[in-house]
């Protein structure tokens, strides 16, 4: 178990330490083309006064690109409370709209000083920064690593990583993870599995969509909907015009709650029930192919008759809009309820 550590934005007072641990990282990692990730140009700085700078100027999108970088990123030492020592850095890129970090560079690099590895630091700069990311109000992190780098992944995987697939950089092959920044379900011992979750989606008839409404009200419509396994997304249909419309185009945050008809234990009363929230955005689809898609698979959830399909296909879509949830965080839980 790792002594209590916390992140601070690197200062003129930790510019000695700074310095040093420069010095580790180098004579340690001197074989490692990573070997300073997460710590910009720590390694080409003249001082750790100009490195200080340059952490001060990355943050602003109005300054990043004059210290080369068109992402802004802010900086922070991980510093052990006990005897306030700089055990490790770590960044926190504000966006990823940029080709090497929407691929494989992601939200956040770190690196732990030699001296102080395997003491459970990396986990914890992480789950740190997570709590920075989202007070910036970003909702789920990339983070990556190499496929070799069981250290890392297993910080990744302790903090809520979610792995999405594997790419190949430069002959080197990485590992892509999502870590959400939501709160994590306080009883996990009643959460389900990804698929579980899934499972419940695909077999539910409705459930009830919440967005924002008018005077900041929160309002829960009951919905229809299809969940596409291709894309995993949520899909529905509905009015073009009325409250739910006025309220998705003035705020795209929602959450969909479903829930099973649940299933009783022999010789039990109460119901065992398995639901599934998801929070996401959602967008109008304007697209008349997928429009008829949407339109058809909802249709066929319901009944095979075909003729009934073509009507409403025909006669009843056009007059609809389709919604469309692009998820962002899933959770699903079983509940007794006795």
């Amino acid at each position: 178990m790792a002594d209590e550590i916390y992140l601070i934005e690197p200062t003129i007072e930790y510019a000695d330490q700074i310095w040093d641990f420069r010095a580790e990282i180098l004579e340690t990692d001197a074989d490692s083309e990573d070997r300073f990730a997460g710590c910009l140009s720590l390694d080409t700085a003249a001082s750790s006064e100009e490195w200080i700078r340059i952490c001060l100027l990355r943050k602003s999108t109005e300054t990043c690109e004059s210290v080369g970088t068109t992402v802004p990123s802010s900086m922070f030492l991980a510093i052990r409370r006990s005897d306030d020592r700089l055990v490790g850095i770590i960044d926190l890129r504000h966006h990823i709209d940029h080709p090497i970090l929407g691929t494989w560079g992601g939200h956040c690099g770190y690196s732990v000083r030699p001296s102080e590895r395997g003491r459970g630091y990396a986990r914890e700069m992480l789950r740190l920064n997570i709590l920075k990311a989202k007070e910036m109000g970003i909702e789920r992190m990339l983070v990556t690593c190499d496929e070799n780098n069981l250290g890392s992944e297993k910080a990744i995987l302790s903090n809520g990583g979610v792995f999405e697939k594997t790419i190949e950089v430069d002959g080197t092959t990485m590992k892509r993870y999502w870590i959400p920044t939501f709160r994590p379900m306080r009883r996990i011992k009643q959460q389900l599995t990804e698929e579980e979750c899934i499972e419940v989606l695909k077999n539910s008839k409705r459930g009830v969509l919440s967005i924002l409404g008018e005077l900041g009200y929160p309002y829960g419509i009951p919905m229809n909907h299809w969940y596409c396994e291709e894309d995993g997304h949520i899909y529905f249909h509905g009015a073009k015009e009325g409250h739910k419309i006025d309220s998705i185009q003035a705020c795209d945050k929602v959450s969909f709650c479903v829930m099973d008809d649940g299933f009783r234990k022999e010789g039990e009363w109460a119901l065992n029930i398995r639901s599934v929230v998801v929070r996401g955005r959602i967008a109008l689809v304007d697209d008349p192919e997928k429009t008829k898609r949407i339109g058809t698979a909802l249709v066929k959830k319901f009944t095979d008759d075909e003729e009934y399909l073509e009507h409403e296909v025909t006669h009843a879509l056009p007059r609809a809009q389709c919604l469309e949830i692009i998820p962002v965080y899933m959770t699903g839980k079983l509940v007794n309820e006795s």
